[in-house]
């Protein structure tokens, strides 16, 4: 990731929660006397000046962990010789999640809590994947911010979710993966809440070419309750087995959210 990448990234995110946080407000945060240089330096048509790399922190509100990235960013964008550009590289590296063995049990559980992981570890097997956190932003139609995304992919494959063999070609060792991690019910809860609100902010963006939605209600016996959901458990093995591209071979990612429940007590 290149720090204006960086930086304009989090711009989108602050003003995504504050609209009226403009360029021009930005830059008289940082002291500029018009917002030329900082459109310009956001273009990529000027480098980001040493002077500017502390009020870009504070105005942009990182945190420790943050700026100390940034930072690393900007040096490693300055440097010149192979030996400053691999000094550089391995200091981001550190940064990155610690080891497997080390937090296993606390990342798995992240892994399953923020269904996002889900979704990057299936784009790994699209046809055009590409792994920079800008590629994957662009892919994505969830706002997730370019830091995040490149933790996540880490985070993938330290848990050996996903397997690196070059660049940009992953390998995934079980299609669909079910975690073996003890957690409460309300984690499940929660991930099937945030699979219908993705559907809830779909429904009306994608094109119906695109998007196949379709809901009814119906009587049902009380006794043929577990065969229906036998059933619907085997349509869903059913379409994944005959459906699936293989990997390497796909061109979108999609979510299928199957929801069956009584509407009457």
């Amino acid at each position: 990731m290149e720090p204006i990448e960086f930086i304009s990234d989090r711009f989108e995110e602050i003003k995504a929660r504050n609209p009226g946080y403009s360029l021009r407000a930005w830059a008289k945060s940082l002291g500029m006397k018009s917002h030329g240089p900082l459109h310009a330096i956001l273009k990529k048509q000027r480098k980001i000046p040493k002077n500017l790399i502390i009020p870009l922190i504070k105005t942009l509100k990182l945190d420790k962990e943050e700026a100390k990235y940034f930072e690393l960013l900007v040096d490693l964008s300055r440097a010149k010789k192979p030996e400053e550009i691999d000094f550089y590289k391995d200091k981001l590296a550190k940064l990155s999640p610690v080891p497997l063995r080390e937090i296993h049990d606390l990342e798995a559980y992240k892994y399953l809590t923020d269904p996002i992981h889900f979704t990057v570890a299936e784009m790994t097997q699209l046809k055009e994947f590409n792994d920079s956190p800008a590629w994957m932003k662009k892919s994505l139609r969830v706002n997730q911010n370019m830091r995040e995304l490149e933790v996540i992919i880490e985070r993938l494959r330290n848990l050996g979710i996903v397997q690196r063999k070059k660049k940009n070609h992953y390998e995934k060792p079980l299609q669909h993966l079910y975690t073996k991690l003890e957690v409460t019910s309300e984690v499940v809860q929660n991930y099937h809440k945030f699979c219908s609100e993705l559907a809830i902010d779909q429904v009306s963006k994608q094109d119906i070419s695109e998007k196949e939605f379709n809901a009814l209600c119906f009587n049902i016996k009380k006794k043929d309750l577990p065969q229906i959901k036998e059933q619907i458990r085997d349509f869903i093995n059913r379409l994944v087995e005959e459906n699936e591209a293989p990997a390497h071979e796909g061109d979108e990612t999609y979510q299928l959210n199957v929801q069956f429940f009584s509407l009457t007590k």
